[in-house]
């Protein structure tokens, strides 16, 4: 860590070791020795690690009242309703969902994974049990909401801290501990997404007893705040958790799906005439090789202009989505967002314009909404013919 530091800040070693005293002088970092190597934490950090771990191990340990008895003629009674059929593993995450108060079910895309989670659903709802699900975004929550035919919440709104004060924390009350969960099975989907601040709200609002479920694949999105709660948990072996590794035939057919899993597996793009490809694969992936900075961006707006628009129906102001890993350089965001505008968007009617930040935004623009407010207020719209 220190030649790390003095790398990174162009500082001696004694200004270091010195600045590592004094932080541990006055309670600020944590140093735990473990096999013979030494860990720094930052206090905050480490003393929420601990409280995480206690609380999972104690949820799980707990006496397990939620448990469904005769749960396989259960099972063969939900897979006849539903007209479906689990697979050997499907059936192994629900009975092991049964048998343990903490579930762990990961897997890349096309795994079956939504399968397991609408089966437990109706497992759990043809009891009366109360089952609540939840994911750690918006658009992760809309998702499962359509994926189970449930309603799904985002974690802030369920655990009640969706109030940001001016630093960014989740509640302005530091004793603050979120609104406990009146649930018998929680499904939090998308966990990899989820971070340890996160986590231990989410923890501290679950009743001892309750059945927890956790959804997501280590290879998907990151959290942004600190900690690998998912990969830790898995890694950790503690918790019971069931690894989905097969793709279904249906899943096969796309060559999005099998490209996530060769990428995982270090092999190169599918190409046609490859084995693994079926004779109804979608053609819903493309791979265009191309070096040169200008060269890209004419592949963009032609692609937003028009190629997509003709091979598929696509409307860039409905179905497009431009992605880039960076905000500056020549195909940052703020360069890409000024050609997308200037071609698809340009103000031939003249009509007024706003400029912020060096930005100018005109009538028809997509904008992305980037903090939500908990306390507006709204009305669902009804359904009109």
């Amino acid at each position: 860590m220190i030649e790390y530091v003095i790398s990174l800040l162009d500082v001696t070693s004694e200004a270091v070791e010195e600045n590592i005293i004094n932080l541990k002088a006055k309670e600020e970092i944590v140093v735990e020795k473990r096999d013979d190597n030494e860990w720094i934490y930052l206090e905050n950090f480490y003393n929420v690690e601990k409280e995480i771990a206690t609380r999972i191990v104690g949820l799980d340990r707990s006496k397990n009242i939620k448990k469904i008895e005769h749960i396989e003629k259960a099972l063969k009674d939900i897979e006849k309703k539903s007209n479906i059929e689990l697979s050997d593993k499907q059936r192994e995450a629900v009975l092991s969902i049964n048998d343990s108060n903490v579930t762990i079910i990961t897997g890349g895309p096309g795994t079956g994974k939504t399968t397991i989670i609408k089966t437990i659903i109706d497992l759990y709802e043809e009891r009366k049990k109360k089952v609540v699900l939840s994911a750690p975004t918006g658009r992760a929550a809309k998702k499962m909401t359509e994926a189970t035919g449930k309603e799904a919440s985002t974690l802030h709104r369920l655990l009640g801290i969706g109030k940001l004060d001016d630093e960014g924390i989740y509640s302005r009350h530091s004793d603050y501990k979120g609104e406990p969960i009146d649930a018998d099975l929680i499904v939090v989907d998308e966990l990899s997404m989820v971070d340890m601040f996160l986590m231990n709200y989410l923890l501290n609002c679950v009743y001892k007893g309750t059945k927890l479920i956790l959804v997501g694949d280590i290879d998907q999105l990151p959290s942004v705040g600190p900690g690998s709660v998912l990969k830790d948990l898995i890694n950790s072996e503690v918790i019971n958790t069931v690894k989905l590794d097969k793709i279904f035939r249906q899943a096969a057919k796309s060559k999005i799906i099998l490209n996530a899993h060769r990428v995982n597996n270090g092999q190169g793009f599918i190409q046609k005439g490859d084995e693994d490809l079926e004779e109804d694969t979608k053609e819903d992936f493309f791979f265009i090789k191309q070096n040169l900075t200008e060269k890209m961006m004419q592949e963009v707006i032609s692609l937003s202009t028009g190629r997509l628009e003709k091979f598929g129906n696509y409307d860039f102001f409905k179905n497009i989505q431009v992605l880039t890993p960076t905000k500056k350089g020549p195909l940052g965001t703020r360069e890409l967002n000024k050609a997308l505008q200037s071609v698809l968007n340009p103000n031939i009617e003249e009509l007024p314009e706003k400029t912020f930040g060096g930005v100018t935004y005109r009538v028809g623009d997509r904008v992305m909404q980037v903090k939500n407010n908990y306390d507006i207020t709204w009305e669902r719209e009804k359904n009109t013919i």
